[in-house]
């Protein structure tokens, strides 16, 4: 942190109604983390309700996150908001990391980015359609914002908390947000952002790593024998939610789970169920291996994009795709296993 004094800031939080127990700003392999001040003390971070910043409040106004002239917020909360985007948040590396990382994607071969935009996980066009300035504050938006009650907001302190695949999920209360339980053992505060997959997670936080689920790419699959079309919208789920419509034989849904490291049978218990809905159980191995088949092939042919690239984001999506390959072959061994 540079300019501020994280004591200091952590005492105008309390005072206008937050919790921040044992914690401090450190940077870490992730770039930066919030770590216990004394690992035998329990840490924790609570935002209340009325901290939490809506970000239809907040404005890029000459390279400074601030609150707009029309927000509700008083003058005391408008300064240690100002303090902290300018010290702690977007201006002590969060929009050099975002900046960085956009920059990056933009030079991607336009083979690798067209493949991506028709899988529905990049769209250039429309991430970028603003001034340089405008998508990389959208960006960074994007990534910190947490829906409560509706609402897409941001948690000042709380949002400086890395995400990790193995702890608990994010509390999230009636009057507002807090950390989860901190592991024994642990010296960060860490806390699982959301389900999704490796790629998912890579161009909508700019990192990846060992996330449980892999989702299909858009398909159209005919199944032999059963006059049924599926049209997979290409969709990560949440919960295992089943969203689908059926007409004249042929079944839309909005995503697909094709591996899972948790419970590898998972993927295809989802699809066995979509069927049973619609009333069409027919073979459902056979079209469960058919739609891994066209999504790993799909994935080895990006790899194939990527040979001869290099680059930091190059690597990142390389080990996205390696991750979801070994995902898909988790759940196609699953299938086969003894039950």
């Amino acid at each position: 942190m540079e300019g501020v004094d994280w004591d200091e800031l952590l005492e105008d939080f309390r005072s206008l109604g937050g919790i921040a127990e044992n914690v401090v700003q450190r940077k870490c392999s992730l770039g930066r983390g919030l770590f216990l001040v004394n690992p035998a003390l329990p840490g924790r971070i609570v935002v209340p309700e009325n901290l939490l910043v809506p970000v239809n409040q907040l404005q890029l106004e000459s390279g400074a996150v601030t609150l707009k002239p029309s927000s509700r917020f008083s003058e005391a909360y408008r300064c240690f908001f100002a303090r902290y985007q300018a010290n702690v948040s977007w201006g002590w590396g969060g929009r050099h990391a975002v900046e960085d990382f956009e920059a990056s994607l933009r030079e991607l071969p336009g083979s690798v980015l067209q493949k991506l935009a028709q899988y529905h996980l990049l769209n250039l066009s429309l991430r970028h359609q603003d001034p340089w300035d405008q998508a990389v504050f959208h960006r960074f938006l994007a990534s910190r914002q947490v829906q409560f009650k509706g609402q897409s907001v941001i948690a000042p302190i709380w949002e400086l908390v890395n995400h990790s695949v193995s702890s608990p999920p994010f509390r999230l209360l009636p009057t507002g947000l807090a950390t989860a339980p901190v592991q024994p053992g642990a010296i960060e505060l860490t806390f699982k952002y959301s389900e999704t997959s490796p790629l998912f997670r890579l161009f909508d936080y700019g990192f990846t790593g060992q996330e449980a689920t892999a989702f299909s790419f858009p398909l159209r699959m005919d199944c032999q024998g059963a006059s049924l079309t599926i049209h997979c919208g290409g969709q990560p789920l949440r919960d295992d939610q089943i969203s689908l419509s059926e007409v004249d034989g042929s079944v839309r849904i909005s995503g697909l789970p094709i591996g899972n490291r948790s419970v590898p049978e998972q993927p295809y218990a989802y699809l066995c169920e979509v069927l049973r809905r619609i009333g069409r159980g027919g073979d459902a191995r056979s079209l469960f291996r058919g739609i891994q088949h066209v999504n790993r092939d799909q994935r080895e042919e990006l790899l194939a994009l990527l040979q001869g690239c290099e680059g930091n984001v190059v690597e990142m999506i390389r080990t996205a795709l390696t991750l979801e390959l070994e995902l898909i072959a988790q759940s196609n061994r699953s299938i086969d296993s003894p039950r």
